[in-house]
């Protein structure tokens, strides 16, 4: 039993998203510049399909992004959204290079984000593919998670404070945290058939 959800963030899982190390797997950075691939979203969306190909420029190489999107002025025409997003490349531990997107996000002020990140998410109805930070999104695992079941799962102390609290939420909480121990002691016990 959880809590019910708090926050309504948009979520990481509702939006597409574009990744460096799939894109590297598939041979995209590695091929000619002006190469041109189509990524494909998994399952099936009704966004249509987007082409991208790497570019060279004076500060390495960039990936340049062409597809379309709804345009809320106009129902029948699409846009056409058509933009550059640099890359970044580390080293590895034991060989090889790791490519990074340089996240293209503009904030209020007017400052480009260029935060290194491995994926890049577009929500539903947006226009450009940006970082997570820069959408402001979350996971669905973390709208369900109770700190204040964490606490007194850690401190048995504060359980046994919760059990003598008058407030009958505190209680609750307490009974909750318990019954998760006891879920916890059970798996650890050897089985008898």
């Amino acid at each position: 039993m959880s809590r019910r959800c708090w926050s309504q963030r948009p979520l990481v899982e509702s939006c597409q998203a574009l990744d460096a190390s799939d894109l590297h797997q598939a041979g995209v950075f590695r091929a000619q510049p002006g190469t041109s691939y189509t990524v494909t979203w998994k399952p099936a969306q009704t966004v249509p399909n987007l082409r991208c190909w790497v570019r060279r420029n004076d500060g390495g190489l960039s990936l340049h992004l062409h597809y379309t999107v709804d345009d809320p002025s106009s129902r029948s025409t699409p846009m056409l959204i058509e933009y550059n997003i640099g890359l970044q490349w580390t080293a590895c531990q034991f060989g090889g290079r790791r490519p990074w997107f340089l996240c293209p996000g503009v904030s209020p002020d007017g400052l480009v984000c260029s935060r290194r990140v491995r994926k890049l998410y577009r929500p539903p109805g947006a226009r450009w593919f940006c970082c997570r930070s820069c959408w402001n999104l979350s996971y669905a695992s973390t709208r369900h998670h109770d700190a204040r079941l964490s606490v007194l799962l850690k401190n048995p102390y504060l359980l046994r404070e919760a059990f003598e609290s008058p407030d009958l939420r505190k209680k609750l909480l307490a009974v909750q945290a318990t019954n998760q121990l006891l879920r916890r002691a059970r798996r650890r016990l050897p089985r008898i058939d």
